[in-house]
């Protein structure tokens, strides 16, 4: 997960000055890697998708999807929390929720997606364009 973690980040580094040309607030966009595990453990980047699949081709993409996005059946919605709750946040409850789509040992309280990185706005405005 560290080696994931860091390619990941790596990649939004490369290109955090095009994610957003426009600095529009409380926008997102959802990305989805493909990675390979070799035989000694190392993790390769096989690919990067503005628009990711979101079939359920596997039981863990299954539960990772139903935790990004939320369903009927559970709170867990990872999106949602690293989206509109940071403009909105919820009223918070002490105890934690019990979640059919658990992964790992992770909390459904935490938002996977902070874990990666955050990015801090450090460019420039376009300038406009001409007519």
């Amino acid at each position: 997960m560290t080696q994931i973690k860091a390619t990941i980040k790596t990649c939004f580094d490369a290109t955090a000055d095009i994610l957003n040309p426009f600095d529009r607030k409380h926008c997102f966009e959802m990305y989805g890697f493909d990675f390979m595990i070799d035989e000694n453990y190392k993790a390769w980047l096989l690919e990067c998708n503005s628009g990711p699949s979101l079939s359920e081709s596997n039981e863990f993409l299954s539960s990772l999807i139903k935790r990004a996005l939320g369903s009927v059946l559970s709170d867990a919605d990872d999106l949602f929390k690293l989206t509109v709750d940071k403009v909105f946040p919820p009223p918070t409850e002490e105890s934690d929720s019990c979640s059919p789509f658990r992964l790992l040992a992770y909390s459904d309280k935490e938002n996977l997606w902070d874990l990666v990185a955050s990015y801090p706005k450090k460019k420039e405005k376009p300038s406009k364009l001409r007519k």
